[in-house]
């Protein structure tokens, strides 16, 4: 797995016979934190947009795609959503901030919800075990997702 927050980069090399789609030997994944840009954060990484126009041309030469949304930062839900949708990843890994120094734009439990269903209409979402103690997200989200979500009483 070559993971990168610069795709187009690896374009340069997919001639390679290690990204021989015959083989499947490689796979690519991504980092999109955000659809936004937070130029204080994100200093000199290839912004959003770009990254996933990029994954979006590996993924159409065969190559399977990964993306992982870590640390997640505030987002414009349907933007984001098709941003990682360009990408056409197999799998979405989610992870948090692990770093307390440093304070990012977060975004609210409820739209984190709606980012996951929203993903797994079309792909894997896997909640990383970073955000997978007692007081964090993944509690947050699973607590809120039992409270708020029903199943219908199948009729008989």
């Amino acid at each position: 797995m070559f993971q990168t927050k610069n795709p187009q980069r690896l374009l340069q090399f997919i001639s390679h016979p290690l990204f021989d789609v015959e083989r499947k030997q490689a796979v690519i994944c991504t980092t999109l934190e955000t659809n936004r840009h937070y130029p204080d954060i994100m200093n000199n990484a290839p912004l959003p947009q770009d990254r996933a126009e990029a994954m979006n041309a590996i993924a159409k030469l065969g190559i399977e795609t990964f993306v992982t949304v870590e640390p997640i930062m505030d987002f414009d839900l349907g933007e984001f959503v098709s941003l990682v949708k360009r990408c056409n990843p197999l799998q979405v890994n989610i992870g948090i901030n692990t770093n307390a120094n440093i304070k990012l734009p977060c975004p609210a439990i409820e739209k984190l919800i709606n980012l996951i269903l929203l993903l797994t209409i079309f792909t894997k979402v896997h909640i990383k075990k970073n955000a997978n103690n007692e007081n964090n997200l993944c509690k947050s989200l699973i607590h809120k997702l039992k409270k708020n979500i029903f199943f219908e009483q199948p009729i008989p």
